[in-house]
């Protein structure tokens, strides 16, 4: 039989009461990247702005077109100031 040290409930809750608060705040944010929207067909196929999901190299890429080249070249690329970078096939 093993003769552990026992902790007095007070400082259990003192130490178990933030532990879980971060871990709940953690589950949070997992459950807010799983239940995005996902962008439709439809969306994209209307000429809507799709931005996409977090945490991948589309939405890297859509950062900083929107940081350091949309002021120019337009939130959709179709060019304001700039250059239209967006062109269109049109069959």
């Amino acid at each position: 039989m093993t003769t552990g040290m026992k902790l007095p409930l007070k400082l259990k809750g003192i130490i178990l009461g933030p532990v879980s608060g971060w871990v709940a705040i953690g589950i949070a944010f997992a459950a807010g990247e799983m239940f995005q929207p996902k962008p439709t067909v439809a969306a994209a196929a209307s000429g809507a702005l799709v931005i996409p999901r977090a945490g991948t190299q589309e939405r890297q890429g859509y950062t900083l077109f929107m940081m350091n080249c949309a002021h120019c070249h337009g939130n959709d690329a179709h060019g304001d100031e700039g250059p239209e970078f967006a062109w269109r096939h049109e069959v």
